[in-house]
């Protein structure tokens, strides 16, 4: 009888760490990598004699059913390819030299989570699992709260045979996020386990470590994953009321009843990204004048056996540094703003979301950078997992079965190419001379579909009474591109003599580009800001 699942979510607090703990913490994770790196191969060993075994293409061949899922069943099992099997490998035995750094558990939990990257792998969900370098492995956990890696009022205890942590937390004064997490960790359970015994447990479930390096020194966190349902803030309550969504690589458009927004992504990290491309810009530079004998006279890297060793100066070392923090910063503020951007929609839209079917992974291989920077699979499934925590829930439509994208609500279906971000008919809902946002129009036949397909007399209904006072635009000429900004012009400006310096060389201000857009009847031109080369020696160099 498997063990029942309570609900658990996860407060993360500093601890208080000195250099040798540090260094415990290093070594740890380096023989979890080890730990890491065998059982991943030899899961990948086993599932390559099991793909060569006659029966797995006679498994392959049964019709979908219960007799299919025992024939890989016992494939699994004949070959070892099972989390139990890899958990007796001899890198977990107790006699092995790793023992003496990490815990049984702490093992354990790393070969699960080796054996979970092959197995997803194997299934298709994933792309073949890679090893990792040195310093890769970021974290570790154990399994419970009672042994290894434990709680105990206030602070984190590991012991070891090359040195024991104890780690006191470190408390935000006045958070009132990490003031609840305690008092759960401080809260006692019940529980019966499979023989009948009732055991006494805290809130804490388990307990994961990690390390982080920020502003350039190396600190220690713990995450604990604590039993019951995380602190609701009064400012981010939620409203129970129905939307719909069309989910872009760039932005969403939001429909409810009465509401219509379209809203981009993460649009306060344009700026960062704009020098996270000249800070990549730099170390090429930087790695090309270390390197020459490394590259082609076209400018393209040498194969590998004409290649010599890589060599890095200090000031590249330095631009690594500064854009790994550069990098960090963007991370954890982009995490930000998709959550806030969720709990607004929360408390503004609803928590009973329909949304189409998407494909983020295609979207990353047309458009990596945009996607990988605005995050629209973060915000989708933030949005769902909030969703259903606050008694909703997140209803997916078939692409197939809906065409939301290409449809009206007079019923005739026109496929329109990506660069179309209107919707025009010249039927009775949308007539001659009008138009509505693509993306918001198909949002809001999302919020009329119900188990799977289109209502479309509820969706006409509902256009005829708010719909179309939201929806409807007058249609004009276009000036805006797909991705919603201006199309930029090229003014050339004359003989500019701004200084002294500028006047004896005769110099002349080259043609920039300059963004036109109309607000209230009245031309702004603004200047785009050139790239600024970085000064090492007086600008600050991370970004919070």
């Amino acid at each position: 009888m498997p063990r029942a699942k309570t609900p658990s979510f996860v407060c993360e607090f500093e601890v208080s760490a000195t250099s040798k703990d540090l260094r415990v913490l290093r070594s740890r994770k380096e023989a979890g990598r080890q730990i890491y790196h065998a059982i991943e191969g030899e899961a990948l060993r086993r599932l390559a004699r099991m793909r060569h075994d006659p029966g797995f293409e006679q498994a392959k061949a049964r019709p979908k059913g219960t007799e299919k899922k025992a024939a890989f069943e016992s494939l699994r099992k004949r070959h070892g390819f099972t989390e139990a099997s890899l958990h007796q490998h001899p890198s977990l035995a107790k006699d092995c030299w790793l023992r003496g750094h990490l815990d049984v558990h702490t093992q354990q939990k790393v070969a699960t989570r080796a054996f979970r990257a092959v197995e997803r792998w194997s299934f298709g969900g994933s792309g073949k699992p890679r090893f990792k370098r040195y310093g890769e492995l970021e974290s570790l956990e154990g399994k419970s709260n009672a042994a290894g890696i434990r709680f105990r009022d206030g602070r984190v205890l590991w012991a070891g045979a090359h040195g024991n942590l104890d780690l006191p937390l470190i408390v935000k004064p006045g958070d009132d996020v990490q003031a609840h997490a305690l008092q759960v960790a401080g809260t006692t359970f019940t529980r019966t386990t499979k023989d009948g015994r009732t055991v006494q447990e805290t809130g804490v479930k388990y307990c994961r470590l990690l390390t982080r390096t920020i502003r350039g020194h190396e600190r220690a966190f713990v995450q604990l994953v604590l039993r019951g349902v995380p602190l609701q803030k009064p400012k981010n309550h939620v409203h129970d009321g129905l939307v719909g969504l069309d989910l872009g690589p760039s932005r969403v458009a939001v429909v409810g009843e009465g509401f219509v927004k379209t809203i981009p992504f993460c649009p306060d990290l344009d700026r960062t990204e704009a020098a996270r491309r000249r800070y990549l810009r730099k170390l090429d530079r930087q790695r090309r004048a270390n390197n020459p004998g490394n590259y082609r006279p076209n400018g393209t890297v040498k194969p590998r056996s004409q290649r010599k060793p890589w060599q890095a100066s200090a000031r590249q070392k330095f631009t690594q540094g500064v854009l790994a923090e550069l990098l960090r910063g963007m991370a954890a503020h982009r995490k930000s703003l998709q959550g806030k951007l969720v709990n607004d929609l929360l408390a503004l839209a609803g928590n009973q979301v329909i949304t189409e079917q998407v494909n983020v992974r295609s979207w990353a291989k047309l458009w990596g950078r945009s996607v990988g920077h605005k995050a629209p699979g973060l915000f989708q499934s933030s949005y769902g997992r909030k969703a259903e925590a606050s008694g909703g829930s997140m209803e997916v439509v078939s692409t197939k079965a809906t065409y939301l994208s290409s449809r009206c609500l007079c019923g005739k279906r026109t496929k329109k190419l990506l660069s179309e971000r209107k919707h025009t008919c010249g039927c009775e809902f949308i007539p001659e001379g009008m138009h509505t946002d693509r993306d918001e129009f198909s949002a809001f036949l999302a919020l009329h579909c119900q188990g799977g397909t289109l209502d479309e007399g509820s969706a006409r209904e509902s256009w005829l009474s708010w719909g179309a006072d939201c929806l409807l635009r007058l249609s004009s000429g276009n000036t805006e591109t797909a991705n919603g900004k201006a199309t930029p012009t090229l003014r050339v400006r004359g003989t500019r003599r701004s200084s002294s310096t500028d006047h004896k060389a005769g110099q002349r201000r080259e043609a920039v580009p300059v963004l036109r857009t109309d607000t209230d009847g009245e031309r702004r031109d603004r200047k785009i800001p050139k790239p600024r080369k970085p000064n090492s020696k007086s600008e600050v160099h991370h970004v919070a």
